[in-house]
């Protein structure tokens, strides 16, 4: 279904051009300033067709939140990529921030490429940061998530968090979901270089030696 953003959608020209879009089989992010004007405009028109999102689109946040809503998705998969860069840069805060956003945006959604991407993303993050528990639930949800729909790279990524995680916790048993990555190349690769990464800062690699 294609989207479109229509700013000034609860009156006038900007009104009658997301109910033309709407009833042609768009989908409409809609923007106006008062949101019961913006609700009002959506009666009539079917479920999902017409997506109300008010505030002041001068307000770079209030676009942001326009994008997401035509493309929540896409919009997640960016917000995993920022919530990796910021924590590489140190800023534990801000990759937080967007982590949240993440979450939000995949939440109650169908299973998808795009959502366990985020899923695998947030998992990582997640481990890294110590979170090791909740970090192993997502990536089995990631990783559940990647067999069903034949990801096989997304797989190779959500059982090295996996691994990983288990690891930083003393298990043993997270070596095996490292060995369990198939496949060769670049997947396998990264599986050995991040796997051997956590397990150098391990005791458990003193039972391997």
């Amino acid at each position: 279904m294609p989207v479109a953003i229509v700013t000034g959608a609860s009156r006038g020209l900007g009104l009658a051009t997301a109910r033309a879009l709407a009833g042609r089989g768009w989908s409409v992010v809609a923007d106006a300033r008062r949101a019961e004007q913006l609700q009002a405009a959506a009666d009539g028109l079917a479920p999902g067709r017409f997506v109300p999102v008010p505030g002041d689109v001068t307000d770079p946040g209030h676009r942001a939140e326009l994008v997401a809503a035509g493309d929540p998705e896409t919009a997640a998969e960016a917000e995993g990529e920022l919530v990796e860069l910021h924590w590489l840069r140190g800023d534990a805060g801000r990759s937080a921030k967007h982590l949240g956003r993440a979450r939000e945006l995949v939440g109650g959604r169908e299973p998808s490429r795009a959502k366990a991407a985020v899923i695998c993303s947030i998992s990582k993050s997640l481990m890294l940061s110590g979170e090791s528990g909740e970090a192993i639930r997502l990536g089995h949800e990631a990783l559940a998530m990647a067999e069903q729909l034949g990801l096989d790279e997304l797989r190779a990524h959500a059982l090295t968090t996996i691994g990983s995680a288990r690891v930083d916790r003393g298990d043993a048993a997270g070596i095996d979901d490292l060995q369990a990555v198939e496949g060769v190349g670049e997947n396998r690769a990264r599986s050995v270089r991040e796997g051997l990464s956590r397990l150098a800062e391990s005791s458990i690699l003193e039972r391997y030696v």
